[in-house]
C-alpha cells in the first residue's frame, strides 16, 4: 500500500526528472469498478524521457484487447488441470456473487500466463510439421527410413493433423459463420468471411451533417451521446404485475413459475446455449461452462439460490459490452448502426431459465384464439377451422 507521503515524493521525482507521461490512444481509461455509478481511473502507464521523445516522437501507447478465450485451447490437456486449481482456490468473506466472479477473475490471470505458453502461430508450427513429413517422404523414395524416422512420421502426420484443426477452429470462431463446423475444411471462404467480420469492427470515421468524426476522441463522444438519447436513463421499475388478478389459471402456473431453480433445469439452459457466441464482458463463452460444468456448477446455483431468495445483487453480472453492427454497407452515421448487447454468460443463463419456465406456461396464459408465435400453435387453423367448418354446413 502506498502512503500519501511516498506518492508525493514519487511525483516529486517524476518532475525532477522531467519524464513525460506517454499518452493512450485507444482508450481513456484502464481499470472500473464495476459500479452502476462506475469509478474509472488509467492505472497503466509508461514514462519516457526528453531524450526519448526526441528520438522517437511518434511513441504512444495502445491499450491491448479484452481477454478472448480461444474455442480451441479446449484441446489441450493441460488446460483442465490449469483452470481445476484455481477455481477451486478458497475465496473468503465475499458474498456469492463476488465470489464467483473473483473466481472468474483467478481463472482467466491463469490461463493468460498458460496461453503465453503456446505458440502465438498454430499455422508456423504446421508448416514446421509439414515440411519434416515431405522430408521424410521424399527421403523414403531414395533409401530406407531408420527405425527412429519410421516412428517419428505418423507421430508428425498425427500433430499436423491437430495443429489443422485448431487452425481450422481458430478461423470459425473469427469468420462468425455459425452453421460451418468443426472439422469444417480451413477454405478461402472461412478466412474471407473473418476478415470481411474483422473489417466490421473498424470505424474510421463518422459525419452527421456537415461536421466529420476521425479521432478516437470524436467518434467516441457522438456515439455515446447518440445512443445515450436513443436509448434513454435508465430508471427504476416500480410495477408488479399479479398473474392472478389477470387470469383465471394463474394460481397453478405462478407456482410453477416461482418454484426454487433446479440443477437439471440450470443445466438444460447452459447446454441449450451457443457454444462459439460472443461472450461479454467475462471473456468467458458458453463452451467454457459447458466444458466444466461439473467443476463450476456448485458455486453456479449458489448465483440461483441468491437470485431466488432476493439476496442476490445482479450488477456486475448483469454487466454487458454495446456493440454496434452495420444495417447496410458503407455505414457513415451514427442511425446505420445497431445497437446490441454482449451480456456475461451468467446473466445469459439466469434470464434462460426464466423465459423456459414462462413458454412452458404460454399455453395457459394467452388466449387460446391467439393462433400465432404460440408453439403447438399454427396461424393457418384460422384458414382451415372457417373451410372445415363452411364445408361441413354446406354438406348438411
Amino acid at each position: 500500500m502506498f502512503c500519501s507521503r511516498q506518492i508525493l515524493r514519487f511525483r516529486e521525482v517524476v518532475t525532477e526528472l522531467g519524464l513525460i507521461d506517454l499518452p493512450i490512444r485507444n482508450c481513456e481509461f484502464t481499470w472500473s469498478n464495476g459500479r452502476r455509478n462506475p469509478f474509472l481511473e488509467r492505472l497503466d502507464r509508461a514514462f519516457i524521457s526528453q531524450g526519448w521523445q526526441s528520438v522517437f516522437p511518434r511513441s504512444t501507447l495502445r491499450a491491448l484487447p479484452r481477454p478472448r478465450f480461444e474455442s480451441y485451447w479446449l484441446r489441450y490437456p493441460s488446460l483442465n488441470e490449469v483452470v481445476s486449481n484455481f477455481w477451486n482456490l478458497t475465496v473468503s468473506g465475499l458474498e456469492t456473487r463476488t465470489g464467483f466472479y473473483s473466481k472468474i477473475k483467478k481463472v482467466t490471470e491463469a490461463i493468460k500466463s498458460w496461453s503465453a505458453g503456446l505458440s502465438s502461430s498454430v499455422k508456423k508450427q504446421a508448416n514446421v510439421c509439414l515440411a519434416w513429413i515431405e522430408w521424410l517422404d521424399k527421403a523414403a523414395e531414395c533409401r530406407s527410413l531408420t527405425d527412429l524416422e519410421l516412428a517419428i512420421r505418423p507421430k508428425l502426420k498425427e500433430i499436423y493433423d491437430e495443429l489443422c484443426l485448431q487452425e481450422e477452429l481458430e478461423w470459425r470462431q473469427r469468420s462468425r459463420v455459425q452453421w460451418l463446423k468443426k472439422g469444417d475444411a480451413n477454405t478461402k471462404f472461412v478466412h474471407a468471411n473473418a476478415t470481411y467480420h474483422n473489417s466490421l469492427n473498424r470505424i474510421s470515421r463518422l459525419s452527421d451533417g456537415t461536421p466529420i468524426f476521425s479521432s478516437p476522441e470524436s467518434i467516441d463522444s457522438h456515439l455515446y451521446n447518440f445512443f445515450r438519447n436513443q436509448l434513454g436513463v435508465e430508471q427504476a421499475c416500480r410495477h408488479i404485475i399479479s398473474l392472478p388478478l389477470i387470469y383465471d389459471s394463474a394460481n397453478s402456473v405462478q407456482l410453477n413459475l416461482e418454484s426454487p431453480f433446479s440443477e437439471e433445469e440450470v443445466k438444460r439452459a447452459v447446454f441449450a446455449s451457443a457454444p462459439d457466441k460472443a461472450p461479454g464482458p467475462d471473456g468467458f463463452p458458453t463452451m467454457f461452462f459447458q466444458r466444466y460444468w461439473s467443476l463450476i456448477k456448485a458455486d453456479v446455483m449458489k448465483v440461483f439460490d441468491d437470485f431466488y431468495n432476493g439476496m442476490g445483487n445482479l450488477d456486475g453480472i448483469n454487466d454487458s459490452w454495446i456493440c454496434l453492427i452495420p444495417k447496410k454497407p458503407g455505414a457513415a452515421l451514427a442511425s446505420d448502426y445497431r445497437p446490441i448487447s454482449l451480456v456475461n454468460s451468467l446473466a445469459k443463463f439466469i434470464s434462460k431459465v426464466l423465459a423456459s419456465r414462462l413458454q412452458r406456461q404460454l399455453g395457459l396464459l394467452i388466449n387460446p384464439y391467439q393462433a400465432a408465435f404460440i408453439h403447438g400453435r399454427h396461424i393457418l387453423d384460422n384458414f382451415f377451422v372457417p373451410h372445415i367448418l363452411t364445408h361441413h354446413l354446406h354438406s348438411i
